[in-house]
């Protein structure tokens, strides 16, 4: 597996970006509900870019073109949470516990399908819920998760509950785990692409994906 293309910058207006969950409920007699998942959630999401500059225009046009349309898919990151929410600003004059700069990046201790042991963290490093953090395996394989609960790090160690469902088949301790841009490989939905065809402006363009199986 190759590693997919990149988004050419930040550069959104707007940006959905949603856990889908595929369940089926049926009502049964006497009141009782059923509940089953057909499927593993998957992240999708809605991406609108600002009004862009022409230069802009030709790079989300090409990227765009380049994806022939689902074939080739993209790493998708969420505009509105590059960073956790205690680092807006990003990493920036921040050291580990162990000493060295930190670069939003850590170590993965142990995985379990709702846990992610990390280590060389800084020391009062913290996460809300609703963070994301971002598993890579091998330098191809991408994997999103949501931070469950609040969590805070002890001499640069921490264990963060998440959801989705963590893949132990897939990701293992010999992944990293990243707070910069946490991504997911999603598939554009081809009929999903928008913009304006007008030769001199061009407002904004939009686009739809849904995260590709593992």
């Amino acid at each position: 597996m190759a590693v997919p293309l990149v988004i050419p910058e930040n550069y959104f207006r707007s940006a959905r970006f949603d856990l889908q969950h595929y369940v089926s409920t049926n009502t049964l007699l006497g009141g009782r509900t059923q509940v089953r998942q057909q499927a593993d959630p998957r992240w999708t999401a809605r991406f609108t870019t600002a009004q862009l500059n022409e230069l802009q225009k030709r790079r989300f046009r090409s990227f765009w073109n380049r994806m022939k349309g689902g074939l080739i898919p993209f790493l998708a990151y969420d505009p509105a949470q590059e960073y956790p929410y205690n680092f807006p600003n990003g990493f920036a004059g921040i050291n580990r516990a162990v000493g060295g700069a930190f670069l939003g990046s850590a170590n993965v201790t142990g995985l379990t399908s709702t846990t992610i042991g990390l280590s060389g963290l800084p020391a009062t490093f913290t996460l809300v819920e609703g963070d994301y953090i971002g598993l890579v395996q091998s330098t191809e394989i991408f994997g999103l998760f949501q931070v469950a609960s609040d969590v805070s790090s002890g001499s640069g160690f921490m264990t963060a509950t998440v959801e989705p469902a963590i893949k132990t088949s897939i990701f293992t301790t010999g992944s990293f785990a990243t707070f910069v841009r946490p991504a997911c490989v999603m598939i554009p939905i081809a009929e999903s692409w928008s913009y304006e065809p007008d030769a001199v402006s061009f407002p904004s363009a939009s686009w739809e994906a849904i995260q590709k199986p593992f």
